[in-house]
């Protein structure tokens, strides 16, 4: 603390008296809330909410290294080690510190016994309940158990042999058995052992090679009249345009339809053109081209000013005639422009023009037409003659206006085979001036006729007999060369392995690519049945295992399936009968050939008992009442059951015999016992009530256990032990409970806690929160306290918080009220001592109202007093202005600061007013030659207390000469009052000097008849 009050010195020793500059607020560095940047403080530090409240002592649970201020939190108890400190309880806990109440002695009872079945290795307290060993104690027996303690006449001799049928490839076989019964059932061939189909890949219910596989459409190549399930081999012709010149040649065409077309394909192939078409084959002669000058958007290809027009078609200066924009007007040399090659200045064609419409054509290798056979005209452009003879002086178009057309050229590109390929032909048309034209053709050459196919006879063909077998070759002719012939071969599966067809397909393909298909059917049969073999016929007993032998076939072209029925006829008991097995043999095609066997089976054999063993249980178990088992080989078992209790020394004790009798069909019987022993060793168990924690001053209720026996009533047995605690209200309570029936069988000890704490702290009232005035007595009273379960004490802390002054300050009173246990309320009363009280002025001077020269000094302050501190007086004057700058009022402002900013501010008005003109300081008249410089001065005005213009009237007065004369000036002053004064000022100019002569002739003698000069003398004047 002794640190925190240095600071606060400190930090007090460096306030400033307030100016106008200055930011109010905290300005304690340990406060709570410190503002770095106030320059005067205004008493709001806070030093309390910033300091965390908790618990200060260092011993206990809740120690809180960040609370400054102790808040009477603190816990001794709960960072304790709490749980079950009885060594005996299942919940037993070492490291525990205060015992919770919470001890009990059922999750970890059970058998502890490790050689009993029931055996819990969890378990620590014995409960009695260990069973024995219970089994078969017979070593010939197919349940014997080498570990049993005590038979339970579960006895078996029979079960170990194991029945059934031993053929793996038969529907019931069992892994298990190991002698035959004769059971052995097989599956249908196709099919599994619940008559489904091993194969049905369309689900119809029909096996897979029951079906016949081909194509059924009538309208594929491929279609089979004998095929039942189509299996998706189905082809057919795909029409379309063969022909791979054509623009919609179809790759995957086999037949063409006709549709095969030239014209979607072609289109300009002219770069130069505006519509030129890259993709395009063949030239459909629609070529545009852009106008002399522009582009094929109609922009110009060159304008160099820019301005729209393009240069060509400018007129600038061009003084050639021979140019297009040749201007008479021109007189220098400017641009000019002259046609493109085979253009006329307007961008008109002058080629000649050809009259023939040439289109490409698509034709067959016979109807091509020879180029010197084609007829081609053309006739002379309309611009070219008046163009030649404006440009060129050739007239030669009067005398000669035919076009000689001319073949150009053919080139030829081949195609695949000799009738497929193209010509490009082209014509020339030149005229007298030697302009030229060209035209081209695009003549396609095709082959598109198939050959013609002849193909050999179906024939039917048994299985064992196709391999080897002579099937026949198919032929073929064409118009326009060779033949070429190739035949492919496919199996299409019919209804068996036996039955199917070949499809031969030819075909015959001419040297352009043209071809005809066909399919030759070859049908393969399969119509002999296989030979069968049965087993030998034999005789054997009921209980021995019937060896089922299969029967054995050959066929003649494939694979077969041989099934067998089973007939039971009866004799003259359930273990005679007659077993007659019929065995039928089909091949894939369905033949079938059948053989029979007979099996005789006897009965001799009697049945066997086996009976549940003897065993001990508790009365308060129930008792198992097992089943005996017979079982005889050849017919059914009837078990009869009778029982007889001997009783034991106690009710609990007593003895029950059970005799079982097994019967066959044939009177033969089998009798046998079983012993059951019931003993009562078990204690009666015990729960006792649960453990609670108790306030000192509330109500502990006594609950009493629970407890119960199977056998018989029981006795309860109870001690309390009381354990005390750290302080009165604190102490433990310890109750023991032991269960015992009569048969004098005890319990464990159940064990209840009782807690009683003392958690309530003191209730704590403390004086209210006070406000006072500094000059004010401060009146401290005392707090008071009452504890729930004893006596409690009252400490007092007090501290103060310094204010931004002496007469501010905070008084913070800590009151604690602790019980003997160490509970503790804290309450803090605070005591806020201010001064709100601002300054009081006396001696103010009075409102006052002159001129500017009459206003009297600020020297008559006014007094300032305060009642708690000393005072901080500013003074500051404002104007306000008025109409003209000397009328305005004069504000005369007192402001009185006391240390805690209290504030007084009094004021003295003083109304300034201007009525007085303004007032000039004279000059002495003046008086000048007419030959001195000329200087008029400027009159002065003696200060006014307005802001003034003066105006300058002047006149010229005349004197007895031009040089003599007066200026009298008249001057105006007004201030922005509107008081105005004038003066009148005079200068006289006078002329004294008489003017001096600046040269005379000189004197001369002359004769008389001489002439006589008459020169002229020269003088100067001063004005």
């Amino acid at each position: 603390m002794s640190r925190i009050i240095l600071f606060l010195i400190l930090s007090l020793s460096t306030t400033q008296l307030f100016g106008q500059s200055d930011i109010l607020g905290c300005t304690i560095s340990v406060a709570c809330n410190y503002n770095p940047e106030a320059t005067i403080n205004d008493g709001s530090c806070d030093f309390v909410s910033c300091y965390q409240l908790g618990c200060t002592d260092p011993s206990a649970c809740n120690f809180d290294i960040s609370a400054a201020i102790n808040d009477g939190s603190c816990d001794y108890i709960s960072c304790l080690e709490q749980g079950c400190m009885n060594s005996s309880a299942c919940n037993y806990n070492s490291a525990a510190e205060v015992d919770d109440g919470s001890c009990e002695y059922l999750s970890c009872a059970g058998c502890t016994d490790v050689a009993a079945p029931n055996y819990d290795e969890n378990a620590t307290i014995d409960d009695g309940s260990c069973e024995s060993i219970l089994g078969c104690l017979a070593p010939e027996a197919c349940n014997y158990n080498p570990l049993a303690t005590e038979d339970d006449g579960s006895c078996d001799y029979t079960s170990c042999l194991v029945l059934g049928c031993m053929d793996d490839a038969a529907c019931n076989f069992n892994a298990d058995a190991t002698a035959s019964d004769g059971s052995c059932e097989y599956a249908q061939d196709g099919y599994d052992c619940d008559g489904n189909c091993l194969q049905d890949a369309d689900s119809d219910g029909v096996c897979d090679q029951f079906e016949v596989l081909g194509c059924d459409d009538v309208n594929a190549t491929n279609y089979s009249s004998q095929a039942t399930e189509n299996d998706g081999t189905c082809t057919y012709p795909v029409p379309g345009c063969t022909n791979f010149e054509a623009c919609n040649y179809d790759a995957d065409a086999d037949v063409d339809d006709g549709s095969c077309e030239f014209t979607s394909c072609s289109g300009c192939t002219s770069l130069d053109a505006c519509n030129y078409d890259s993709e395009a084959v063949y030239s459909d002669g629609s070529c545009t081209y852009p106008e002399f000058g522009y582009d094929c958007d109609g922009n110009c290809l060159t304008d160099t000013d820019g301005d729209g027009v393009c240069d060509q078609f400018e007129i600038i200066g061009c003084i050639d005639d021979m140019a297009c924009n040749f201007s008479e007007e021109a007189t220098d040399a400017g641009s000019c422009s002259y046609p493109l090659l085979n253009y006329d200045c307007e961008g008109n064609n002058l080629q000649p023009i050809f009259t023939t419409l040439i289109e490409d054509i698509v034709v067959q290798g016979s109807a091509v037409v020879d180029i010197e056979d084609v007829l081609i005209e053309a006739i002379v452009s309309p611009y070219a003659p008046p163009f030649e003879s404006q440009f060129n002086s050739q007239d030669c178009y009067f005398d000669n206006s035919d076009v000689i057309v001319e073949v150009a050229g053919e080139f030829v590109i081949s195609g695949n085979c000799e009738h497929d390929y193209t010509l490009f032909r082209s014509w020339t048309a030149t005229d007298c001036a030697g302009y030229q034209s060209t035209i081209n053709q695009i003549v396609t050459v095709v082959d598109t006729i198939p050959p013609v196919l002849i193909l050999p006879n179906d024939i039917s063909i048994s299985c064992d007999l196709v391999d080897g077998a002579e099937l026949g070759n198919a032929s073929g002719t064409d118009d326009c060369g060779e033949v070429t012939i190739t035949v492919q071969e496919s199996i299409v599966e019919g209804s068996c392995n036996g039955s199917y067809e070949i499809h031969r397909t030819f075909t015959a393909e001419d040297p352009c690519l043209n071809s005809t298909t066909g399919v030759q059917i070859v049908t393969v049969v399969d119509d002999i049945a296989p030979v069968i073999t049965p087993p030998a016929d034999f005789t054997i007993e009921c209980s021995d295992a019937i060896q089922l032998a299969p029967a054995t076939a050959t066929d003649n072209c494939g694979s077969f399936t041989i099934s067998s029925t089973e007939t039971i006829i009866p004799g003259d008991a359930e273990g005679n009968y007659i077993i007659a097995r019929t065995f039928m043999a089909i091949d894939d095609c369905g033949n079938m050939s059948t053989a029979n066997q007979t099996i005789t089976v006897e009965d001799t054999t009697a049945p066997s008992l086996s009976i549940p063993a003897d065993y001990t249980a508790e009365c308060s178990d129930q008792l198992i009442l097992s089943d005996a088992y017979a079982s005889d080989f050849c017919g059914e078992v009837i078990i009869t059951i009778s029982e007889e209790i001997i009783e034991g020394t106690a009710l609990g004790n007593y003895t029950l015999i059970r005799t079982f009798t097994a019967t066959d069909d044939a009177g033969n019987s089998t009798t046998d016992s079983q012993t059951i022993n019931v003993i009562d060793t078990t204690p009666p168990s015990i729960l006792a009530p649960s453990n609670f924690t108790v306030e000192c001053d509330e109500f502990m209720r006594l609950d009493d256990p629970l407890a119960s026996d199977d056998c018989s009533d029981v006795t309860i047995f109870s001690t309390d032990e009381i354990i005390p605690g750290s302080s009165a209200g604190n102490y433990t309570v310890i109750r023991t409970f032991i269960a015992v029936d009569d048969s004098g069988n005890e319990s464990y000890e159940a064990i209840q806690t009782i807690n009683v704490v003392d958690t309530s702290a003191p209730e704590l009232t403390i004086p209210e929160n006070l406000v006072v005035e500094c000059d004010q007595e401060i009146v401290f009273e005392e707090a008071t306290a009452v504890d729930n379960c004893g006596e409690s004490s009252i400490t007092l802390y007090e501290q103060i918080i310094p204010g931004p002054n002496d007469n501010t300050y905070t008084i913070f009173r800590e009151f604690t009220a602790t019980d003997d246990a160490g509970n503790s309320t804290i309450s803090i009363q605070e005591i806020q001592v201010i001064d709100s009280t601002a300054p009081i002025a006396t001696n103010i001077p009075a409102d006052f109202e002159g001129t500017c020269n009459s206003i009297p000094d600020a020297t008559s302050a006014p007094t300032f007093t305060d009642n708690c501190s000393e005072v901080y007086v500013d003074y500051a004057e404002v104007i306000i202005e008025g109409s003209c700058s000397g009328d305005y009022t004069l504000q005369r402002i007192w402001s009185a600061t006391d240390d805690s900013g209290n504030e007084t501010i009094v004021s003295q008005s003083i109304l300034v007013s201007d009525t007085e003109a303004p007032v000039f300081v004279p000059l002495a008249d003046l008086s000048y030659s007419c030959s001195d410089n000329l200087s008029l001065p400027e009159p002065t005005l003696v200060s006014g207390c307005s802001e003034e213009v003066i105006t300058v009237q002047q006149t010229i007065i005349p004197g007895n000469c031009n040089h003599s004369y007066a200026i009298v000036r008249t001057f105006t002053a007004t201030d922005d009052c509107g008081n105005s004064s004038q003066y009148v000022h005079s200068t006289t100019i006078f002329d004294t000097t008489a003017p001096e002569f600046t040269s005379v002739p000189s004197d001369y003698t002359a004769e008389c008849s001489d002439e006589h000069p008459m020169d002229d003398a020269t003088a100067t004047d001063n004005c």
